[in-house]
């Protein structure tokens, strides 16, 4: 990791560092408990306790198969700001078709511009990540581990994580809801659930199967786990690799009422990944969790 870089992300840091999360938050839950911020002072103790359980690091144990991967931190840098361009220019691109595209309904633009995007995104992204193997002499197979040897064991335990992860998905969900109304929130789904919810249109079922099925689970399965999980881990911090990607994996999904079973199964996949080195069981895993999802919802029909 770059001086400069290091050097700005110390404090948060620190909060990772062996003993960080016992020495900062004590003060913290203390102050919560003696004035009432919490119901009962005993609560700060157990909070306190969950909080350092959380953030406790994934310890050697869980790197499992997981090697050292090859790249330059300067190449992943040069990737990421890539991305960024990539999806700011395509945000601006798909509101301008949304503004200049006439003769259909509001919502009908809103729905194929934001598909197309998301296409952009997610095809551009995945062509971005083959140059930056190519700058790295690396490949799919070392870089993630995606090698025919052993894939049918893989694809299997995804498809029997994605069935436990969806399960308690749910419960996760019916939780967040009740924590949303208890602060006079009102849960929303993903807007791709809702897109879903409101049309009958094969053609808008199969957009949202491709971009959602298909192709989201590879792009951000190398994105989080592939590279920002191992090169997090390779700089020296593995707690904030582990829980970092987890909840920026939950974030970048812009919904709350879905942020605590994303991150549940973010979590999941990371302890996946570290364990076999091979992003085939989380990929699968991921794309029959989406999928599931998928055809729960269209099965219940619209309005569900």
């Amino acid at each position: 990791m770059p001086a400069g870089l290091r050097r700005a992300v110390s404090p948060v840091m620190l909060l990772f560092a062996p003993g960080g999360a016992e020495t900062f938050s004590k003060p913290a839950f203390e102050i919560a408990g003696v004035y009432g911020v919490l119901p009962h002072p005993d609560w700060a103790v157990a909070l306190r306790s969950c909080f350092c359980f959380v953030t406790s690091p994934p310890t050697a144990r869980f790197a499992g198969m997981l090697e050292h991967k090859a790249w330059t931190a300067e190449s992943l840098l040069r990737l990421l700001l890539r991305l960024f361009l990539l999806l700011g220019v395509t945000g601006l691109g798909a509101v301008a078709a949304e503004r200049l595209w006439t003769g259909v309904e509001g919502e009908t633009r809103q729905f194929w511009s934001s598909t197309a995007a998301s296409l952009v995104v997610q095809l551009g992204g995945i062509t971005l990540i083959v140059f930056f193997l190519r700058e790295n002499d690396l490949n799919w197979e070392t870089a993630f581990g995606l090698r025919r040897a052993g894939a049918t064991r893989q694809i299997l335990l995804g498809l029997a994580v994605a069935v436990v992860v969806f399960g308690v998905a749910l419960l996760l969900i019916k939780l967040s809801q009740w924590l949303m109304r208890e602060v006079h929130l009102t849960p929303q789904p993903q807007s791709a659930i809702e897109a879903l919810q409101s049309t009958t249109d094969p053609r808008r079922q199969a957009a949202v199967a491709l971009t959602a099925v298909v192709l989201a689970p590879v792009f951000e399965e190398v994105i989080f786990r592939g590279l920002l999980l191992v090169s997090l881990r390779q700089a020296g911090y593995p707690r904030f690799a582990f829980w970092g990607t987890a909840v920026f994996f939950a974030v970048t999904h812009l919904n709350l009422m879905t942020f605590l079973p994303l991150v549940f199964f973010a979590v999941v996949l990371n302890l996946f990944y570290l364990r076999t080195g091979s992003l085939v069981g989380p990929i699968t895993a991921h794309a029959a969790f989406n999928a599931t999802n998928f055809f729960w919802v269209v099965l219940a029909g619209p309005g569900s």
